[in-house]
C-alpha cells in the first residue's frame, strides 16, 4: 500500500519535476567538405544532477518517498 507523501515533501517534487526534460540545446555551426553544416548538442551541463539522468533519478527518489 502507497501512502501519499506528506504535503511538503510532495510540493518539493512537484517543483523539480518541471526542471526536467528542458535542457537547452547548442547551435553548432561547423564547415565540413567546403559546405556549411549546423548540429545541436544537448547542453547538459546545465542539467540539475550534470550527467546523471535526471528524469530516472526524479522518479527513484520520488518512489522511496512514497514508500516511507
Amino acid at each position: 500500500m502507497t501512502l501519499a507523501l506528506p504535503q511538503v515533501i510532495s510540493k518539493k517534487f512537484f517543483s523539480l519535476g518541471h526542471l526536467i526534460g528542458n535542457t537547452p540545446l547548442l547551435e553548432i555551426e561547423f564547415t565540413y567538405s567546403n559546405k556549411p553544416r549546423k548540429i545541436y548538442a544537448k547542453y547538459e551541463s546545465l542539467n540539475m544532477t550534470g550527467s546523471i539522468k535526471d528524469r530516472m533519478a526524479y522518479h527513484i527518489l520520488k518512489d522511496s518517498y512514497e514508500k516511507i
